[in-house]
């Protein structure tokens, strides 16, 4: 049964996951700071939540900004047991 579904920035630095979530709310996309999934296992820990409507949008932004510590963007699904992630494609950023 899944519980929720929602896209996921995974970074290396906070800084940049914060910077990219409040780019995110003033693009209109109610995004939120969140602890990175253990699914991915590097980073700083902090990772950028959003509705996964708005993965266009992320995908854009981020092309925009290029934020050298991104470590994936991720359609992510949840259930009472684990996050199953899949990348998405951030071959053009």
């Amino acid at each position: 049964m899944i519980r929720d579904h929602y896209g996921l920035a995974a970074f290396r630095s906070r800084q940049q996951a914060i910077y990219f979530a409040n780019q995110l709310q003033r693009a209109g996309v109610r995004a939120s700071t969140v602890n990175t999934p253990r699914e991915v296992s590097l980073g700083c820990g902090i990772s950028v939540r959003f509705d996964p409507g708005q993965m266009a949008k992320a995908q854009s932004l981020l092309r925009r900004t290029n934020p050298t510590t991104l470590i994936g963007l991720y359609d992510a699904t949840r259930d009472e047991r684990s996050v199953a992630l899949k990348r998405v494609s951030t071959s053009s950023f």
